[in-house]
């Protein structure tokens, strides 16, 4: 996370934390690409590419008491592949198709 909070120029700590509240247009504007935890990232990371600015309200991580955590040490390379990507496509290709008006 603060590898890709630097090149991202954001303060955000936890790129990948899943409750995030983003305008409709927003979501209807970017090309949505990924699945699961990388989406998680996408989610963030595409509209900061695109201008966007995000605002972090800090949490607190707790461990849980039973059950084991489903995130894989190798799931994480799929994230930072995703992130990199994601900071070196052309900004054109981080926005949906636009249908032709009807």
């Amino acid at each position: 996370n603060l590898i890709f909070r630097t090149l991202y120029g954001t303060s955000i700590h936890d790129l990948t934390f899943g409750y995030k509240l983003v305008r409709a247009e927003i979501l209807q504007r970017v090309n949505w690409e990924y699945g699961t935890h990388e989406f998680c990232a996408e989610v963030l990371l595409k509209p900061l590419r695109l201008g966007y600015t995000a605002v972090e309200i800090p949490t607190r991580w707790v461990k849980r008491r039973e059950g084991d955590s489903k995130m894989t040490f190798r799931r994480n390379f799929r994230f930072a592949f995703a992130a990199w990507r994601i900071l070196w496509q052309p900004k054109a290709a981080l926005l949906a198709a636009v249908p032709a008006p009807g």
